[in-house]
């Protein structure tokens, strides 16, 4: 019997080896097997058919034919795959032939060698095919840079003891300074507030430099002391009003770079915000308002002389057209170049309201204030009615007292306060309801649940504090009114890995501090 290692029927290789009978009875010796085991290495013959039917090269990959612009381009890639797997095999079979009998080693490592890295080259080519394809045809859209999720509230973590604390050292240094300090105040309190607000467990940061904040100031207060010198001291009004003519012009300038200041010295994830609107947006705005205005009081003039009560129709009319037609339209316009040229690192806001959208906010602002203005005035009439009935019971000493008259200015200036602050917090709760309803960053949502009427108690009653109060009340009257916006706003990104930092870049704060020195709300 003779001892067999191969089996080609099977194709198989182990250790356990089968007795297969041949024609020569005669058995092997063990001292002679080293012998007939090197007397078969010699026999080339015998074993390169097996070696042959191991390493010789597969069929060629044969592709499924696909609708595919460039035919040329896939077949030589075709040659390719064949080529590298024809040269991996090639070296197999070199290294088959080295003399040693390692067939199972062997078998196992064509097998896997072939399989792997033909399966590798393919998905390689193939991606090679598909880019080459998609370069000649429409591009892939772009994956969403964040992507929505289920709604995410705003959160406020600021305390107003804390918060008093740093704005009582911050009046007491800037009256030492002489408001030089005020630069760094702002950006202490700033600071704090940005820090303690925070969406899904991240906080938003400000990173403004004082140095340039006090350089703004400077620049706005040189100007507005030029003006107070020359129209009241040195009476020359044709400079003071030269002033003015050149403080309107640059407006909308200085709205742009507030703007551009406010967002490129915020930052949220350490990524910062920017805005790349240019200042001819605003000059258009501008000249869009300026253009309304002239419009209609020409028409009033001109239809007052022909005939006094067509004047008084006509600006009844005007007021109508210029508060329901030309100011939604302003404020859309406005809010579109703003939100539409803000980023968020690589990512972009976009704003989606219609002027439909923003002519039903100014009638449900005229709307609920005309009825807050009914009760308001039905409330100060019934007081006054009350009080000029009682006056008449009130002995002389206290009704010809010095004070009393200043007892009822102060009440007058309590019903103007409340009022003011009622319309004030109803016009921003709708305003800031209007903006937030309709800025997308990307293609997730802003949503806001503030109630207007509610942000205008609120409001009211913050100013009667602060009056109260002598203005020790103003951190825990800010926080209250912040808080209140901030908690009810909400934002449905989810994902955040795919924003890229763009970098930060200062911005000038002269028209910050300008629109601060004047008291000018921009929106944001």
């Amino acid at each position: 019997m003779y001892i067999d290692f191969r089996d080609p029927e099977k194709n198989s290789y182990s250790s356990n080896s089968k007795r297969v009978e041949a024609s020569n009875p005669e058995p092997i010796k063990a001292r002679g097997f080293d012998k007939f085991r090197r007397k078969k290495k010699k026999d080339t013959q015998e074993n390169r058919p097996i070696i042959k039917e191991l390493s010789s090269p597969p069929e060629p990959i044969q592709l499924e034919e696909t609708k595919l612009n460039n035919q040329d381009n896939n077949l030589d890639i075709l040659q390719k795959i064949n080529k590298v797997i024809a040269e991996q095999n090639g070296t197999s079979v070199l290294n088959t032939q080295d003399g040693k009998d390692n067939s199972e080693s062997i078998y196992k490592e064509e097998k896997s060698l072939n399989s792997q890295q033909s399966i590798e080259n393919i998905s390689k080519e193939s991606r090679l095919i598909s880019d080459s394809n998609s370069s000649d045809n429409t591009p892939p859209p772009s994956v969403p840079k964040i992507s929505r999720g289920a709604f995410q509230p705003f959160e406020f973590r600021g305390n107003a003891k804390e918060y008093f604390k740093i704005w009582i050292v911050n009046v007491a240094l800037s009256i030492l300074t002489l408001g030089i300090y005020s630069a760094w105040a702002k950006v202490r309190s700033n600071r704090y507030l940005y820090g303690n607000t925070y969406l899904n467990n991240s906080n938003f940061e400000y990173n403004a430099d004082p140095k340039r904040i006090l350089i703004g100031r400077v620049i706005v207060v040189l100007f507005y002391a030029l003006f107070i010198v020359f129209a009241k001291y040195l009476n020359m009004d044709a400079v003071a009003i030269g002033i003015v003519i050149g403080f309107l012009l640059i407006l909308p300038w200085l709205i742009r770079q507030a703007i551009n200041f406010k967002l490129k010295s915020a930052s949220y994830r350490n990524i910062p915000f920017k805005f790349h609107a240019k200042a001819r947006s605003f000059y258009m705005i501008a000249g869009l308002g300026i253009f309304a205005i002239i419009v209609i009081i020409v028409a009033i003039v001109l239809l007052s002389r022909i005939n006094p009560l067509l004047g008084g129709l006509a600006g009844f009319i005007g007021y109508i057209a210029l508060f329901f037609v030309v100011a939604p339209r302003i404020y859309r316009r406005y809010k579109a170049v703003v939100i539409n040229n803000s980023t968020y690192g690589n990512a972009n806001f976009f704003f989606t309201a219609t002027r439909g959208d923003a002519i039903k906010m100014f009638l449900k602002i005229s709307f609920l204030t005309f009825i807050v203005g009914v009760v308001f005035s039905v409330a100060v009439a019934a007081v006054v009615g009350m009080g000029s009935s009682l006056l008449h019971y009130l002995p002389a000493s206290i009704t010809q007292h010095p004070l009393f008259k200043y007892v009822i200015m102060g009440l007058s200036m309590m019903f103007y306060i409340v009022f003011t602050g009622l319309y004030k917090g109803i016009t921003d709760g709708y305003l800031s309801n209007f903006t937030r309803e309709h800025t997308t960053l990307e293609i997730a949502a802003f949503k806001s649940t503030i109630h207007p009427l509610k942000l205008g108690i609120i409001s009211a009653t913050n100013m009667l504090m602060l009056v109260l109060s002598l203005g020790l009340l103003y951190p825990f009257t800010k926080l209250r009114y912040l808080k209140y916006k901030i908690e009810n706003t909400y934002f449905e990104g989810s994902n955040y890995d795919n924003i890229i930092s763009q970098g930060y870049e200062s911005a000038n704060a002269v028209g910050e501090e300008a629109m601060d020195f004047f008291d000018i709300d921009i929106g944001l």
